[in-house]
């Protein structure tokens, strides 16, 4: 069996990240906050020039070197654009990465507050013409200055279900976050029904596959999850465990 069931996190290893563009200058993004004050300058004590609402668009013009650190979480500000007003945003007050449905539903991703620089959030958001239908925190994530990838599907062969929406953190160095966070959406609530097991700090690992009910071997309302875990230097340390998930309306049950 595995050592816990909650997905590894593991510290991040890495110096030197204010050099990175965590947000694509001249592209538009949103707002995942409610009430954002658009800065004059680069500081929260600083004058507001216009305050937002969430799912608003801004063009993001620049990223200053200097952090705020803010609520036990840590990031640039950011120069952006709204409407003509020009000004300035606190990084986690815009969604980190989003996709949106073919009906205009906003799925944002965005940084949750923890109060614990030890400690992060996920946030995730629905809206549709700017209307907030769905707005969730979960007591797992990483860090503002970590990547994440979304994918949004359809119901993938659950019953009641509009979408799936999976945010999964991208492990690009030694000893950093790579694992999914599953959130279903029934058309009226948003629910974080699974994490996935992964991540490295070589030569440990852990990996985590899952066959949903349209895969090959699937079945209906059921995720097949297959774990494996061990050491690279010790093929006699890998243990591998599979179980099957339910849905039963409300979350995923162990079978």
């Amino acid at each position: 069996m595995f050592r816990n069931s909650v997905p590894f996190f593991f510290l991040l290893l890495v110096s030197n990240v204010a050099a990175r563009e965590y947000l694509p200058v001249g592209e538009i993004q949103y707002l995942i906050a409610d009430q954002v004050h658009l800065r004059k300058a680069p500081a929260e004590t600083s004058a507001s020039l216009a305050t937002l609402s969430a799912g608003q668009e801004v063009r993001i013009l620049s990223q200053t070197e200097q952090q705020s650190k803010i609520g036990g979480v840590e990031a640039p500000w950011f120069g952006v654009q709204s409407g003509t007003k020009k000004g300035y945003v606190w990084g986690p007050l815009i969604a980190r990465n989003y996709v949106r449905r073919a009906d205009g539903t906003l799925f944002m991703y965005g940084i949750g507050f923890s109060g614990n620089p030890e400690s992060h959030r996920t946030r995730v958001r629905l809206l549709r013409n700017g209307k907030s239908l769905a707005d969730l925190i979960v007591n797992q994530g990483a860090g503002f200055d970590s990547e994440a990838r979304v994918t949004l599907g359809g119901s993938r062969g659950f019953s009641g279900i509009e979408s799936i929406f999976v945010v999964a953190f991208q492990q690009e160095y030694c000893a950093g976050v790579g694992n999914k966070l599953f959130f279903f959406y029934d058309g009226k609530s948003l629910t974080h029904v699974h994490s996935s097991v992964e991540g490295s700090d070589a030569p440990v690992y852990a990996s985590e596959d899952q066959v949903f009910p349209d895969q090959k071997g699937g079945r209906p309302n059921q995720i097949l999850i297959q774990r494996e875990e061990g050491d690279h230097d010790d093929s006699k340390s890998v243990v591998r465990e599979s179980f099957w998930l339910k849905w039963d309306g409300k979350r995923l049950i162990k079978l």
